[in-house]
This record gives C-alpha cells, sequence and structure tokens, in this order.
C-alpha cells in the first residue's frame, strides 16, 4: 500500500519595455518580432533557458560520457542561440539579459511586463518519473508531478520563491527547493527523481494527495504560491459528475477566478465500469472540441469557468491504495503523460495517451478513480501577481537586494518569467 484514499481538503485561495547597453535604447524584445513570429520566439527562449539550466547542471560531473554531454548542451544552447539571432535578436542583447548583473531595475520591470503580456508556452515541460523506495510515498511523487506540469507554478515559483535566500522558509520550502532542483536534473539526465525530501517535510508513512496540497498554505514564505491555490472539497454521489457540476462547487466557494483550483472528489469505491463512466462525465470541454466538436476560433477552450485548464488528474486504487496521475501536455493538448512511481501495479499501461477517451479506458482497466483535479488560469495568475504587493520584490532578485547568494536563481527566474503564462 502506499497512500489513503479518503478524506477531503479544504481551504481558499484568493507598458513598454526598453532596454540597452552603454546609454543606448533599443526596443524590447517582444517587439523586435511580428506577430507571426512571437510564438517561435517563445518557444527558442524557454527552449535557451532549459539548455543552460541543463548545462549547468553538468559542471561538476567530471567522467568521460558527462563531458560528451556536457560539449553537446554546450553545443545545443550555441544552437538555440543562432536560432534567436536568425530571428532577428543581437547576440549582446541577449547575453545582457542573461542574468541580474548590469541590469537596471527599469529595465528588469519593462521587460518583465512586455514576456507576461505578450508571450505564452507552448512547449511541454521536461519529466521524469519518482522513486517510491518504502512504497509509501505515492500521494507525494502524485502531488509534485501535478504541479510540476502547471504553468502557474512554474511561473509563481521559480519568480517569486525559488530565488529566495537558502536560509528562508521552512521544511516545506526547502523540500519543494530540493526536489525542483532534483526534478530538472532527473529529467535531463534520464534519472529518476529522489522522494526523500517531500517525505522529510510532509511526513512519511501513507497520506491523501489532496491534502498535500493544503501545506503549500501553511507556509509563510509560500505566500505568494499559497494565495494563488484553492481547495474545492466535492461530494461524488454516483458515477458521473460533469465539469458544470464542478463549475458550481468552485462558485460556491467563490474560487472561480483563483488561478490554481485542486478539486477533492471524495468517492467510494466503485467498479470499472462506473469508473469509465465517471471520468468520461469529467471530459475536459477543450479535449471534447478535439473529440468531435467544433474549435474554438481562438484555438483553445476553457474545461472550467471563464478560462481555466485541467493540468492533471490524480486517481486512487482502492485495492492497493496507490495513487498515480495524469498529466496533460502544452504542445499537444489532447496529449496525456501517466506517471506511477510503482509501475508493476499497471504492468502493460500506456505511458502516453491521445484522447480523453483513452484516459478514461486505461482508469476502467487498471480501476483507476478519479480522486484530484487540478486545473489553473494563467491569465487569473497574471492578475494576482500584479496586485502581488511580492511582485514589488521582482527587481530585487536581479540587482542582488538581500539575495547575494541567488544569482544563478536569479538567472532561472528571469528565463522562466518568459513564458509561463498564456493570455
Amino acid at each position: 500500500g502506499s497512500g489513503s484514499g479518503s478524506g477531503s481538503g479544504s481551504g481558499s485561495g484568493s507598458g513598454s519595455g526598453s532596454g540597452g547597453t552603454d546609454g543606448e535604447v533599443q526596443a524590447p524584445l517582444a517587439r523586435q518580432l511580428s506577430g507571426s513570429s512571437e510564438h517561435r520566439f517563445c518557444d527558442l527562449l524557454l527552449e535557451l533557458g532549459e539548455r543552460r539550466r541543463a548545462l549547468e547542471a553538468m559542471q561538476d560531473a567530471h567522467d568521460v560520457n558527462c563531458r560528451k554531454r556536457r560539449v553537446s548542451a554546450a553545443a545545443a544552447v550555441e544552437q538555440t542561440m543562432s536560432a534567436l539571432e536568425l530571428l532577428g535578436m543581437d547576440r549582446e542583447r541577449l547575453l545582457s539579459v542573461e542574468g541580474h548583473e548590469g541590469l537596471e531595475t527599469g529595465q528588469v520591470e519593462d521587460t518583465f511586463h512586455e514576456l507576461m503580456r505578450d508571450l505564452g508556452r507552448t512547449q511541454s515541460f521536461k519529466h521524469s518519473d519518482f522513486v517510491n523506495p518504502q512504497a509509501e510515498s505515492c500521494w507525494l511523487s502524485a502531488f509534485f508531478q501535478s504541479l510540476w506540469h502547471s504553468r502557474v507554478f512554474h511561473a509563481t515559483f521559480e519568480r517569486l520563491v525559488l530565488p529566495l535566500p537558502t536560509s528562508e522558509g521552512g521544511r516545506t520550502l526547502r523540500a519543494l527547493r530540493e526536489t525542483w532542483e532534483l526534478y530538472e536534473s532527473a529529467a535531463v539526465r534520464g534519472q529518476a527523481v529522489p522522494v526523500h525530501a517531500l517525505v522529510k517535510a510532509w511526513g512519511s508513512g501513507y497520506g491523501d494527495a489532496a491534502e498535500a496540497f493544503g501545506r503549500l498554505q501553511e507556509e509563510g514564505a509560500l505566500k505568494p504560491f499559497g494565495d494563488q491555490i484553492s481547495l474545492v472539497p466535492v461530494q461524488v454521489p454516483g458515477s458521473q459528475m460533469p465539469p458544470t457540476e464542478l463549475e458550481k462547487s468552485v462558485a460556491q466557494m467563490g474560487a472561480l477566478e483563483v488561478p490554481l483550483i485542486v478539486m477533492d472528489l471524495i468517492v467510494s469505491e466503485i467498479s470499472s465500469p462506473k469508473i469509465f463512466t465517471l471520468v468520461r462525465s469529467l471530459l475536459p470541454r477543450a479535449a471534447s472540441v478535439q473529440e468531435g466538436g467544433v474549435r474554438a476560433a481562438n484555438g483553445a477552450g476553457a474545461d472550467l469557468g471563464y478560462d481555466h485548464r485541467l493540468v492533471a488528474m490524480i486517481c486512487y486504487m482502492h485495492r492497493v491504495a496507490h495513487y498515480v496521475v495524469f498529466c496533460r501536455g502544452l504542445s499537444e493538448d489532447d496529449r496525456w503523460l501517466f506517471f506511477n512511481d510503482l509501475p508493476g501495479m499497471t504492468s502493460g499501461a500506456a505511458r502516453e495517451l491521445t484522447g480523453w477517451t483513452s484516459v478514461a479506458r486505461e482508469c476502467a482497466r487498471f480501476e483507476l478513480c478519479p480522486r484530484v483535479l487540478l486545473y489553473e488560469s494563467p491569465s487569473s495568475a497574471r492578475k494576482a501577481i500584479r496586485q502581488n504587493p511580492q511582485r514589488r520584490a521582482l527587481s530585487e532578485l536581479f540587482t542582488g537586494g538581500g539575495l547575494q547568494d541567488a544569482g544563478s536563481s536569479a538567472s532561472r527566474c528571469f528565463w522562466g518569467a518568459a513564458a509561463c503564462f498564456e493570455g
């Protein structure tokens, strides 16, 4: 056994750019592009950040194979830089915004606003599996996998939380920071992610995946992120729960404008046919368009409320007390990734699925009962961050005010801010 399937969570959540060197004023990065090139620029900027981090992660490696991978990683960075130059980006201009040193506060703010407004993430995050050495930490790995595949989590955590001094925060922040870094490194190297940091902070033994999200609201240093999440418990009376009913529960809690909504589904043990019916009834509206409906003119649809999108569905296997999770891709809206840190329990399960019907069939096949739904709204997150007093500290992440030891984190923060929000 590796989890607890009962219990419920509760809670609530609530210019133009310029910059240059040597006194020269340059156009903001995004405005140097035509509208048709902005998405390409966004993808390349994200790719550049990821490749730089991958290269940084290999700096301390000394064996022959790692040295070869380091050379390949350096070549990949150069390749992306060249692609950005072909789009009209000046190499010196790109390098000038690589880190926090030498940037004026006004330049950082202008660039931040420009990228927040004009760029949106369209690439899926690099991912990896977790280890589960004691066969009891699946609730934590499913919880973190859900967050990892959320643009709101990435942008908020990377921009406002990760750059904090290492002395800041308690066990929860330290565990998230360590797991974030372990996950990034594992994804680059194709290795499994250790879970020990999460276990140390959240506790060993069986737990409830929905309640794991509640810890994010309990630590002061995580307030920028905790303020953007709402836990909504929902009693599922039978084998159907359409999104319209979920939306009513969210509205009753006044959480329709909260960037991250965690739906805690209170479901009794049900048969495989009923699991299939339940999962099908949860069909995301955007997915229903791709499975036979008519796509909206803007190419995207909301799964909940005005613009919330389903990011992940955590499921529970009652007979073996085990959690698994399906996470949605960004590159392809109808692509779902299946994560199970004890794969022997679902031998033969597909790692990637296309279409919600495929997800429903896999759930019925292995008796994976839906327990937690994670929805995100990047536009609500953007609004919340602008209104959050901690936004004023953004410039300090780049000028080093109080964060003298956070240079590399600040650099990661800048590149993450580029395109994790989609308006």
